[in-house]
């Protein structure tokens, strides 16, 4: 699945809320973010994707959507809780490395129950897999799949998670509600 098949399930608002330039983002970020990804939020802004996720973007309100702040916000929670597990805690309370460390998990997105989207950046990054991490848990699950894709999935009930909410209430909401 592809940007062009989420297109034939939701249409994007007349007029999304972007406010800034992605190359003005990622040089500041440090960090190329998916080329798709970025056509998502350049045509649909912020909004609940199914009622269920929300994706960050350069400039959405309030700063908790802001892909320039929330991300980093969200990493210095992790590493706080991190910091004093052992090495076997680790292994099993949270196996993955954290960006900026090559293969390190990237903030890209929430739910409405504030489970987290992350992107695995191991790769070049129209290939990153997407982690997705209970809010008070620290069960993932890991997607070999586009945010697109994803997205996709999710709206049309095809998705399957143990996080998620079953697959017919997310179908049930086929739809992305704008907040602008």
């Amino acid at each position: 699945m592809s940007f062009i098949n989420l297109f034939d399930i939701v249409k994007p608002p007349l007029s999304p809320l972007n406010q800034r330039e992605w190359s003005t983002v990622e040089s500041r970020s440090g960090i190329t973010f998916p080329v798709e990804f970025k056509k998502i939020v350049d045509s649909f802004g912020l909004g609940e994707w199914g009622e269920w996720v929300i994706l960050f973007g350069p400039g959405f309100f309030p700063p908790v959507y802001d892909i320039e702040i929330a991300p980093f916000e969200i990493l210095d929670g992790e590493r706080e809780f991190i910091k004093d597990l052992t090495s076997a805690e680790l292994r099993i309370e949270f196996p993955y490395s954290l960006w900026p460390e090559k293969g390190g998990l990237f903030p890209f997105g929430v739910t409405v129950q504030s489970d987290r989207l992350y992107w695995k950046t191991d790769s070049d990054p129209d290939k990153w897999p997407i982690v997705l991490q209970a809010s008070r848990d620290t069960m993932t699950e890991i997607y070999h799949m586009s945010t697109p894709e994803f997205l996709s999935r999710l709206i049309s009930g095809e998705l399957s998670s143990t996080i998620l909410p079953p697959a017919h209430f997310l179908k049930s909401s086929r739809k992305f509600r704008s907040f602008s």
